[in-house]
């Protein structure tokens, strides 16, 4: 068992506050043979030199760039991995001490290339296990468990985050860094389509820290153009299949939309930026029939209203 080695790539950007705990995590675990990766991605915070102080005391890899952002981050890490085996973790994140261990055993007992695993939310006073359905999706077909990220499939719920997974190097994608929101969705459904097989375990083995500074509570600059790079990328896995490329441009003018709205008080290029997505490829399907997509009458009620809050131009009389 102990003759895989996995390569954990952890980017790193202002985390100081946090970063102890992660790594240690790491060094608690009860699977020893891995490699640890530190991308420091431009830190202007003690980050580079927590990084520095555990290189040196526990011989983990660490690698200081410029600031790229966390897909060139998580890239440069695969590129410098010398496992069989990688996983990535979020540098405010901590993992089970079991975390590797139950991974490659799975990964050993049924030769899959992905093994995903369970996963909580967690904050300063709250933990949340994410419900999913991993025990069904045990062995399922790959390109299945991939429409199952992208919503196509609801007989099975699993999020599609890079992390909390094992996978094999040969496997894996690259990360789009083109794309600043769904990059890990992308990442992950393109290693599905390139994998024969995978496993999981129906157990909650990575935490993730739920903080202010994420990502998804802040606005996002070049939204448009960062969708348009996912689409033309997850296009390429649905060329013969109009009806789901069709759901994808619907759902990409609803979050360009809504990125904007969130924050027009805020963002002076607002008014512009709410034309070029009237005049994008995504417009052109935010219909009212998709209100198929929405269960329930409460959510169906909400997407009305967002329908026309977007399509009256309701939202300038927002407050």
């Amino acid at each position: 068992m102990d003759n895989n080695l996995i390569s954990i790539i952890i980017p790193v950007y202002n985390v100081e506050k946090y970063l102890r705990e992660c790594l240690d995590s790491v060094l608690n675990q009860t699977y020893k043979n891995y490699e640890v990766i530190l991308v420091d991605d431009g830190s202007v915070d003690n980050s580079p030199i927590i990084c520095d102080e555990y290189a040196k005391k526990f011989n983990f890899k660490v690698f200081h760039n410029e600031n790229h952002g966390v897909s060139f981050s998580r890239n440069y890490g695969i590129e410098k991995s010398n496992g069989n085996y990688i996983t990535f973790i979020d540098s405010d994140d901590v993992i089970d001490k079991d975390y590797l261990r139950l991974l490659t055993e799975k990964a050993n007992q049924t030769n899959c290339d992905i093994c995903f695993c369970g996963f909580k939310r967690f904050t300063k006073t709250e933990t949340t296990a994410i419900s999913e359905t991993l025990d069904k999706l045990d062995g399922v077909e790959p390109k299945i468990v991939a429409k199952v990220i992208l919503g196509f499939n609801n007989d099975y719920k699993l999020l599609s985050s890079s992390c909390r997974a094992l996978y094999k190097k040969e496997c894996i994608s690259r990360f789009n860094v083109n794309v600043k929101h769904g990059e890990d969705l992308l990442f992950v459904v393109n290693s599905l389509f390139a994998s024969k097989k995978i496993a999981t375990i129906n157990e909650y083995l990575y935490y993730y820290r739920v903080n202010e500074n994420s990502c998804t509570n802040r606005y996002i600059k070049n939204f448009l153009d960062s969708n348009l790079a996912y689409y033309e990328e997850i296009s390429k896995l649905f060329v013969n299949d109009k009806t789901k490329l069709d759901i994808i441009k619907f759902r990409g003018a609803r979050i360009c939309f809504w990125n904007e709205i969130s924050n027009r008080k805020t963002n002076k290029g607002f008014k512009k930026n709410i034309k070029e997505i009237k005049r994008s490829i995504f417009y052109k399907e935010y219909k009212l029939k998709y209100i198929k997509l929405y269960k329930g009458l409460k959510n169906k009620v909400l997407f009305i209203i967002d329908f026309f809050t977007i399509k009256l131009g309701l939202y300038n009389f927002l407050k």
